[in-house]
């Protein structure tokens, strides 16, 4: 059994963040790594755990109307206190046609501005869950289904779980917290 301990800490608007944790945890899970999740939309600062006690932290955030989820731009400011490595993911529609815009755009610039060098990143297309009785709130559906529907084009699924991930690239990020935790 290992003893190395991950930190996930993401920001969702929409849940398709919390997709991509789910999937992380499961395979960290499965390399035997204790992983503690918080979702910093429900937690208070004063309840984040100390972060030197972690070998790796990631974190993930929503981007949506070109901005990054404000609990997880929060977040980032912790890294400057730790010598934990850590990794970054975002969630975005525009990963989907234009993954290296969104890499340079929603990662390396905003990163390069917050002077933080995250030991690895990556952009995550989006997994929306339109089905009936998903987490997802009528209004949110209704806000973003035209912009999902223009982007997910044929993948589009009225009232369906649409999970746009690249199969290769996800599980391309998967072996880069394998490497990083290793």
């Amino acid at each position: 059994m290992s003893n190395k301990r991950v930190l996930i800490a993401y920001a969702t608007r929409y849940g398709s963040t919390r997709f991509v944790v789910d999937d992380i945890e499961q395979y960290l899970t499965n390399l035997e790594v204790e992983t503690i999740i918080i979702d910093l939309n429900e937690t208070k600062k004063k309840n984040i755990p100390d972060l030197d006690e972690f070998d790796l932290i990631i974190i993930g955030a929503s981007v949506a109307m070109f901005m990054w989820a404000r609990k997880a731009k929060k977040f980032l400011k912790n890294l400057k206190k730790t010598n934990t490595p850590y990794g970054i993911f975002v969630c975005c529609g525009t990963a989907i046609e234009e993954r290296d815009k969104a890499q340079e755009k929603y990662i390396d610039k905003y990163m390069k501005r917050r002077n933080l060098n995250p030991l690895f990143s990556q952009p995550i297309c989006p997994c929306i869950d339109f089905r009936p009785g998903s987490e997802l709130s009528q209004k949110k559906k209704k806000r973003i289904k035209e912009t999902i529907k223009a982007v997910a084009k044929e993948q589009y699924k009225e009232n369906g779980l649409m999970d746009l991930r690249d199969e290769e690239n996800f599980n391309g990020f998967l072996e880069k917290i394998g490497k990083a935790i290793a």
